[in-house]
């Protein structure tokens, strides 16, 4: 293992700079900044309308993710301890692929086949109705929902297989009996 080395005099306030200094140019710095900017637009500010129904729009859609999530994460969680088949335990790997990724690597997945689901529908509605009706789904709520659970999902999957790693496996056994006698 690394030994520490106990500093005194000028390396220790030396050391004890260049420490602030990363925390005053990674953390300091931009919360201010954040803060000034806040500040700025919270002058003269007025509730309107708008920002009452995006606020609404935003909580609906984060509770309709959350929802979505605990399902999904449920269904692949409990799929995993009835039937760990190669197949199920791949899918469960792939769901929680989301949150070892880069942000922007996300957003070229989820945007890639949305944008190509648009082109499709895109040449459907205009067989259908004689006129291109333009993007429907990109930058839509099914579009960021969509992303929100493949972001998130890893989250909800592992504490919901790790919730029913605690319940013993003939308990389970035991309520699948229950059922079949019904």
């Amino acid at each position: 293992g690394i030994d520490p080395v106990p500093l005194r005099g000028w390396p220790a306030a030396a050391a004890t700079v260049v420490c602030g200094l990363v925390l005053v140019l990674a953390f300091v710095l931009p919360i201010g900044q954040l803060l000034f900017w806040a500040a700025e637009v919270l002058r003269g500010w007025r509730v309107s309308p708008d920002f009452l129904g995006w606020l609404g729009a935003t909580f609906l859609l984060a509770g309709a993710a959350a929802v979505m999530i605990c399902l999904l994460g449920l269904t692949v969680a409990y799929a995993g301890r009835l039937h760990p088949s190669p197949s199920v335990r791949f899918a469960a790997q792939f769901s929680s692929m989301g949150y070892a990724l880069p942000g922007a690597v996300i957003a070229v997945g989820v945007l890639a086949p949305i944008a190509w689901l648009d082109g499709i529908l895109g040449v459907v509605a205009e067989w259908a109705l004689g006129r291109r009706l333009g993007l429907l789904l990109t930058g839509s709520a099914f579009a960021v929902l969509f992303a929100y659970v493949v972001r998130f999902l890893t989250i909800g999957f592992q504490t919901l297989d790790a919730s029913l790693g605690r319940i013993p496996s003939s308990f389970v056994g035991s309520s699948l009996g229950l059922l079949a006698r019904q």
